[in-house]
């Protein structure tokens, strides 16, 4: 059973996430989409953002959701690449938050679990 916070009411359809948030995926039925079109699907659609992870605690708590529904699929984090002068690269929320907390898989310094970068994933859509 999920745990969710109970201080935030969510629009029919939404889910109540663990950081005061309301968390959807609008199209379980399609294998997914574009990074560029998740971000606008999301705010046009929605007034919403795509979702960050920042704890263990999200982490799970998404991971069990989508368990919840059976749904099993990839999803596009609130997280950009940033290239530095030395030609390392990091990550960062779309707010500019540094990214404290990651699980990615194992040996692999990236978000994307070292899939290819034309892999269409699912949006996740939060509203705070």
């Amino acid at each position: 059973m999920l745990s969710s916070n109970t201080c935030v009411d969510c629009p029919s359809g939404w889910t109540k996430g663990v950081d005061n948030e309301c968390l959807l995926i609008p199209d379980k039925t399609s294998y997914g989409t574009n990074y560029t079109t998740a971000l606008k699907t999301c705010a046009q659609k929605y007034n919403a953002q795509l979702i960050s992870i920042k704890s263990a605690a999200k982490n799970n708590f998404v991971t069990q959701w989508f368990k919840d529904q059976k749904f099993d699929a990839y999803f596009w984090l609130d997280a950009t690449r940033v290239l530095k002068a030395d030609s390392s690269d990091s990550f960062i929320w779309s707010n500019g938050d540094q990214l404290t907390y990651t699980n990615w898989e194992s040996g692999i310094n990236e978000p994307n679990g070292n899939i290819p970068e034309h892999l269409d994933a699912v949006e996740v859509c939060v509203s705070v």
